[in-house]
């Protein structure tokens, strides 16, 4: 978020460039299903902030950070257990 702040690229964009090196780690040393499974759950990151449109639900920078933390935590939280996948 930080890079697209200084950099005209949107966020959605930097997401996916960024894992890029991520997925290929995956493929090498996890494995081909897994590597799969995470360029496809990134590209539905990336296009789901193309398309759906979030409303601001607090401008306090505090909250925002406390806000994405729980939910970057609960989606990690829901795939560690299997059940996104």
């Amino acid at each position: 978020m930080l890079i697209s702040f200084l950099t005209p690229i949107s966020v959605s964009i930097l997401i996916f460039i960024l894992n890029i090196p991520f997925m290929i780690l995956a493929k090498k040393h996890i494995g081909k299903t897994f590597a799969i499974k995470t360029f496809l759950a990134i590209l539905w990151l990336s296009l789901c902030l193309v398309f759906v449109q979030y409303p601001v639900i607090t401008s306090d920078k505090l909250l925002v950070a406390v806000f994405g933390g729980f939910m970057l935590g609960a989606g990690v939280g829901l795939a560690v257990r299997g059940e996104v996948f």
